[in-house]
């Protein structure tokens, strides 16, 4: 997991965000998108939530 900054057009308005990926590498070697989350700051609060959602899809039962 890392972040970058850029800047995003929403709504005919540019603003800098961070741009949060979530990358998994397997045992085979490949990669897999885990996702991408965007958010004006990189807080502790924000972190937790990610975290948190990547927890519950890998235990959610179908």
């Amino acid at each position: 997991m890392d972040a970058i900054r850029a800047n995003i057009r929403n709504d005919g308005a540019v603003s800098n965000k961070a741009v949060i990926v979530a990358l998994a590498v397997l045992p085979d070697g490949t990669r897999d998108l885990l996702g991408l989350w965007f958010q004006a700051n990189e807080g502790a609060k924000f972190w937790a939530g990610v975290l948190g959602e990547l927890h519950n899809r890998a235990f959610r039962t179908s």
